[in-house]
Order: structure tokens, then sequence, then C-alpha cells
């Protein structure tokens, strides 16, 4: 589990804290949450009100594995 504290000290900025905020106080499960409903990339910016970008740089970072991620 993945919450705002384990992030990366490289990640300062206000920007990308109120992105996380967003996502609520466990991103990379509400990200997760959201891939195991079936919902892709674009569904679930749209959902949150953010960039499919987004959503994208959250997976990387947070890491969460893609629904349509190769195994």
């Amino acid at each position: 589990m993945i919450t705002h504290a384990s992030l990366p000290k490289s990640h300062p900025s206000k920007a990308h804290a109120k992105i996380l905020n967003k996502f609520g106080p466990l991103p990379g499960e509400a990200l997760r949450a959201m891939s195991g409903y079936g919902m892709n990339d674009t569904e679930i910016a749209r959902y949150f009100g953010v960039t499919r970008s987004t959503v994208k740089r959250l997976r990387r970072t947070l890491p969460v594995a893609s629904k349509w991620a190769k195994e």
C-alpha cells in the first residue's frame, strides 16, 4: 500500500499534492480499484477531473499496473 508519506521526496510541488488529493488518501489503491472495475485511463481521468496523461504519470510514479499492461 502506497501513501502520500511514502512517495519519493522528489515530488514536493503543490501541484503534485493537489492532484494526489483528488485521488484520496490512497491514490494507488484508488487507481488500482478503478482499473479493477474495468475503467481505462480516459475514464479514470474523467472521473477524477484530471487529464489522461496525469493518470498515466501517476501509474508510473506510484507504481500501479494498467489493466491493459502486458504481463
